[in-house]
């Protein structure tokens, strides 16, 4: 039996993230993957007559811990960003372990036995190679998603070639030890013919570095995307499986062609790519808070587009529909919408904070949005206000004129944006739908205020007296 170098013992662990299904932790196969890893590494303490101290087992554990979370990490769409920290302290490690990895496998050339410990290492190996490929379902979105442009389609053929030579490799992991050493001289000789750079013009095109094939595919990305948060986040998540893919590869050559005649400097180029993921985490930052700056010129030619596609369809599905794409594209701020039938404007009041209001189509629309936050609308407070509007209302019984209704708010209110992102008077002929968080769309006449952050109420409920008389009615509503 061949003795493993005591440098080996983190890999174990490096490679078990194979047990993490990607949709969280299974305990018991966790704790029996942890036990299996102790039991191989006590097994090559034993045989090679070392004497190790028992916080040996702790720096497995930890290394285990470390190693899950790239994978795992990877595999988060909500909790990617938060977690790049992990992604670029283990990296590091991870690539130690796939030049680890290799150097022994290449030991077994010509057909040597398998150690059982060896046989065991090369089947994680092979399973958390599998669950980087993973990647070529998000390449198919890239695909179908992002538009073909003179920037991205090199580099979508930089990513096919690196799933190529990427299946090469993993037949290192794969093919009988007695065919080892032609595959392995296949790998390399493949690897050889046009794929060195490979790995180096995909970091170069995530960075802002053009590099030989010219653009940026974060500012593409970007572009195409609409400045979409979550698909850039999804796209960025893309791009760091192929590196890690890449730089997988990268060293797996290095590894598989050092030799005694030819040293080389593993050590250097491992190291390269620990720095580089370094870089790739501050620039995945970067763009992930240069999108959000972005929302506030971007939405304007969303809802715009929206009004346009969406004009035939009435206000309830639009105000609708409107909502579910603000609040899904732009997820860390919170929306009310409001669409009405265009009347004359003295039927309507609204002032904002930051917002947007806009008539086409026969249709009033108004958003706005706060930053998601516990609501800043006391109800107790807006009800009594809302009381004191109803009593005035009644009492001065204006009718038709909603600059005046508006008036009549306590300036203190009306004035004070940090509290309240939008105020407005509505006249209830308008046929109102709206939509705030925690609000189901109620039907025009019968707003319920149950949001969490928008209160609503109608100043007078009035009925039809006869044929000719009809009793005017407005709505005062609060967001913030």
């Amino acid at each position: 039996m061949e003795i493993c170098h005591p440098k080996i013992i983190c890999l174990v662990v490096l490679l078990i993230p194979a047990f993490c299904d990607g949709k969280g932790l299974n305990v018991t196969e966790v704790k029996h993957a942890l036990d299996t890893g102790k039991e191989i590494v006590d097994s090559i303490h034993k045989v090679s007559g070392f004497i190790y101290e028992s916080k040996d087992v702790t720096d497995v554990a930890h290394a285990l811990k470390t190693g899950m979370k790239i994978v795992d990490t990877l595999d988060k769409v909500t909790d990617f960003i938060s977690t790049l920290a992990d992604l670029a302290d283990g990296a590091g490690e991870f690539l130690s372990g796939v030049v680890s990895i290799v150097e022994l496998v290449m030991d077994l050339t010509g057909g040597k036995e398998e150690s059982p410990e060896l046989k065991y290492l090369r089947n994680l190996s092979k399973t958390i190679n599998t669950r980087f490929d993973e990647v070529d379902a998000q390449l198919s979105d890239m695909k179908k998603l992002v538009e073909w442009s003179s920037v991205l389609a090199p580099y979508l053929a930089i990513a096919l070639k690196v799933r190529a030579i990427s299946s090469d490799y993993n037949k290192l992991f794969t093919v009988p030890t007695s065919v080892l050493e032609t595959e392995t001289q296949y790998f390399i000789k493949t690897f050889e013919s046009g794929y060195q750079e490979c790995g180096t013009e995909l970091y170069l095109g995530f960075m802002e570095d053009m590099g030989s094939l010219g653009g940026n595919l974060l500012e593409s990305a970007m572009t195409f995307y609409e400045n979409d948060r979550a698909k850039l986040r999804s796209f960025m998540k893309a791009l760091t499986k192929l590196l890690f893919t890449a730089s997988q590869v990268e060293l797996g050559y290095f590894a598989a062609k050092n030799s005694s005649d030819t040293p080389l400097d593993i050590e250097l180029h491992r190291s390269q790519w620990e720095d580089r993921f370094k870089e790739i985490v501050k620039r995945m930052l970067a763009v992930d808070q240069e999108v959000e700056l972005k929302w506030k010129d971007q939405y304007k030619q969303d809802i715009n587009r929206f009004l346009l596609d969406n004009r035939n369809e009435n206000s309830s599905y639009v105000s609708d529909s409107l909502y579910v794409q603000l609040s899904t594209k732009y997820f860390w701020r919170d929306w009310l919408v409001i669409l009405s039938d265009h009347v004359d404007n003295q039927y309507d009041r609204n002032q904002f904070y930051e917002g947007y209001a806009h008539s086409d189509y026969g249709k009033d629309v108004v958003v706005t949005s706060l930053p998601m936050a516990n609501s800043t609308v006391d109800k107790h407070e807006m009800g009594e206000m809302a009381q004191s509007l109803r009593q005035t209302y009644y009492d001065k019984g204006t009718r038709g004129n909603a600059d005046l209704v508006f008036s009549w708010i306590d300036p203190t209110v009306r004035y004070n944006y940090t509290k309240h992102g939008a105020i407005g008077v509505i006249h209830s002929n308008k046929n109102t739908a709206f939509n705030a968080r925690s609000y189901t769309d109620a039907p025009s006449h019968s707003w319920d205020c149950s949001g969490q952050h928008c209160m609503s109420c109608d100043l007078l409920n009035c009925e039809r007296l006869d044929v000719f008389t009809l009793c005017s009615n407005y709505y005062v509503y609060f967001f913030g």
